[in-house]
């Protein structure tokens, strides 16, 4: 039995940290500029790598990339980012 003011949806859709980092960085990724390692800390209280293995980097080499604060996807990585959008889900 629920009580009274509670909401079975409001339980239901509670995203965990991993699901919303996951939409941030599938979001971010999709956009020329990538996304912000410092506002994605600012954002989530945790470093993108503390939330996601590095490796991707290496599998991805070429079509992802690291540069000092942005992560972003080459010209290239658009082109396939279905595939290394996957990494992230």
């Amino acid at each position: 039995a629920m009580e009274r003011g509670e909401s079975a949806i409001e339980d239901f859709c509670q995203n965990s940290l991993e699901d919303d980092a996951s939409e941030y960085v599938f979001t971010g990724l999709r956009k020329q500029s990538g996304i912000s390692l410092d506002k994605f800390r600012k954002t989530f209280g945790k470093d993108l790598f503390d939330v996601f293995d590095d490796t991707v980097l290496k599998k991805n080499k070429g079509l992802i990339v690291l540069d000092g604060d942005r992560l972003y996807l080459t010209e290239y990585g658009m082109d396939v980012s279905n595939r290394i959008m996957a990494e992230f889900v």
